[in-house]
């Protein structure tokens, strides 16, 4: 193996067979090593499963079975009879058990905080809480309880109330805040509150909502008073909506009603009529539609597009600021509360791992680590490095470091098109560019693999994915924020995979389904009809049931599906 191996393994293209044979080139070429190996992943599951494989790979080799496997072995650089050593490196795995090291990147550090329970100043008998929702909710209760004592958080829980009853949410503010306060356990936040400037607290951002509410209003109130105008001039002119070209599907609705009801995009029609004044007349039109367009008309359309184009995406990103800002108002409050729920419990969340060992590691610690964690790890193998968070590879990264400068071999494997931990702080970009920007110093023995042979599917389902894929990263990144768009090109620049064999099985079939309103027959009753038939058909031609998923968007449409 190289010194630092990069695989990105698209789906079904043999990434834990990948992530055991680079195992067994390791442990056969020296037995005793599998104590220096560390191999990670994200979930029991996939640990268990890791174990098992390289468990059952050793025994099928001591027993001069999986031929494949042994030639590609020795085709690799593993030397000696792979059958002795495979039977040796599992008789020391069976002995040595507690070194076999294959677990979740969580027990990995869990167990590295643990022998760092006194310089972290951490409480003997310390619990990990897996459930953070439970503990915000907590956490919520007793802020709230504190309203009435502490008067600056009284009232700014006060103001925040009366916006939720103005925009028509309510008074209950509770639910609102379990819901956006989970950014408190998130790593950006972490990295932010650390860095943050405080000076000023609530007070400068009360003024800074009140620069927020300001723009809103004035956007606001300047759209309506364009309206009313507009509907002024047509009572002027004993004019209706109806009057105008295309009636409620034209631009005067527009200019009348939505813009009192706050739709202020407006339409094609609308920016043709304000474009253009003969749009507003045809053969039939009244008489008074040109005076009246004339006489101000006209002009308001030009100014509500003008005003619509120049101040809505400042009008929109206030907006939407007022409805998380008086929650971020209170993040120090609930970081405050947290931390005596720590205390008084005498837990750490799973969200304060990475963090508190983050605080302790550094690049000239990693012999000190090696020493407290009590197993000299010399090689590294992590599995789903999409997934994995910005803070977690940082504590990984002196370790793989002081790896590689003795000439040891390390390897991630991952796929940023499986990135589906952005709620656990997952970092596809990682993988993308910031491992190789990271590892700068090592260049030379940096190595990257793109595993694109599919072992699970058919060749028509490739195919299928294949094209699918290609065009629909083209269309999303063309369509995506310029920001955007390089990520989304890169991340399926190695999309295309091909088939293991040469079979042209597979199958796939796409329907839209439209409803008809005439038979008053709904899309959903339409979609559900050909799937029984689907069903059907499927079983006659003598597939089981058991071979069969129905996947849809929510329980009730499962409900409804079963």
């Amino acid at each position: 193996m190289n010194n630092f191996l990069i695989y990105r393994s698209s789906a079904g293209s043999g990434k834990t067979y990948t992530l055991v044979k680079e195992y067994l080139k390791l442990v056969l070429n020296d037995t005793e090593s599998f104590k220096n190996v560390l191999a990670v992943t994200f979930t029991n599951k996939s640990a268990a499963e890791m174990k098992s494989r390289i468990v059952e790979a050793l025994t099928e080799l001591s027993r001069g079975k999986a031929e494949g496997l042994k030639q590609t072995l020795i085709n690799e650089g593993v030397k000696g009879n792979i059958e002795t050593a495979s039977a040796h490196v599992l008789k020391n795995i069976l002995h040595k058990y507690s070194y076999f090291s294959v677990s979740t990147i969580d027990s990995f550090f869990h167990r590295v905080i643990r022998s760092f329970a006194r310089e972290l100043k951490l409480q003997l008998g310390y619990n990990i809480e897996l459930d953070q929702q439970a503990v915000l909710e907590k956490i919520t209760d007793k802020l709230l309880d504190d309203a009435g004592i502490d008067e600056e958080l009284t009232g700014f829980l006060e103001d925040f109330i009366y916006y939720s009853i103005d925009d028509e949410k309510g008074w209950k503010i509770d639910l609102k805040i379990k819901e956006l306060a989970r950014e408190i356990f998130s790593e950006r936040y972490m990295l932010k509150a650390g860095s943050a400037d405080d000076k000023g607290g609530r007070v400068k951002l009360k003024e800074f909502i009140g620069t927020l509410f300001a723009i809103k209003n004035d956007f606001e109130g300047r759209m309506k008073q364009i309206a009313a105008e507009a509907g002024n001039l047509l009572d002027l002119y004993s004019l209706v909506i109806d009057d105008f070209p295309y009636k409620k599907a034209g631009f005067m609705n527009y200019l009348l009603n939505n813009i009192a009801i706050g739709k202020y995009e407006p339409g094609q029609r609308a920016r043709d009529a304000a474009a253009d004044i003969n749009k507003w007349f045809g053969k039939n039109s009244k008489p008074a539609l040109r005076p009246a367009a004339e006489a101000g008309l006209f002009d308001l359309l030009q100014q509500a597009v003008a005003a619509y184009d120049n101040n809505y995406i400042k009008y929109n990103t206030a907006s939407q600021l007022i409805k998380t800002i008086y929650i971020t108002g209170i993040f120090k409050d609930l970081t405050g509360k947290l931390k005596k729920y720590r205390d008084d419990n005498n837990v750490l969340l799973i969200s304060d791992i990475n963090n508190l060992l983050l605080n302790v590691i550094s690049g000239d610690a990693s012999p000190f680590i090696y020493e407290k964690v009590g197993s000299f790890y010399r090689n590294f193998l992590i599995d789903e490095f999409q997934d994995t968070s910005t803070f977690q590879w940082r504590n990984f990264l002196p370790l793989i470091e002081n790896s590689l400068s003795e000439n040891n071999a390390s390897l991630i494997v991952g796929d940023v098109k499986q990135s589906i931990y952005r709620w656990r702080n997952g970092n596809m970009k990682l993988l993308l560019e910031e491992v190789r920007r990271d590892l700068s110093g090592f260049g030379e023995v940096i190595k990257e693999h793109n595993l694109d042979v599919n072992y699970r599917s058919k060749k028509r389902i490739i195919e299928f994915n294949n094209n699918f894929f290609s065009t629909a990263s083209g269309i999303c990144a063309a369509e995506a924020p310029e920001d955007f768009t390089e990520l989304i090109t890169r991340s399926y620049k190695d999309i295309i995979q091909s088939a293991a064999g040469t079979s042209d099985g597979g199958y796939v079939n796409i329907k839209f389904f439209k409803g008809d309103e005439e038979s008053d027959v709904t899309s959903r009753e339409f979609s559900v009809e050909s799937m029984i038939s689907n069903m059907k058909h499927l079983l006659q031609k003598g597939c089981r049931q058991s071979d069969m998923m129905v996947l849809v968007r929510n329980n009730a449409d499962a409900v409804e599906a079963a």
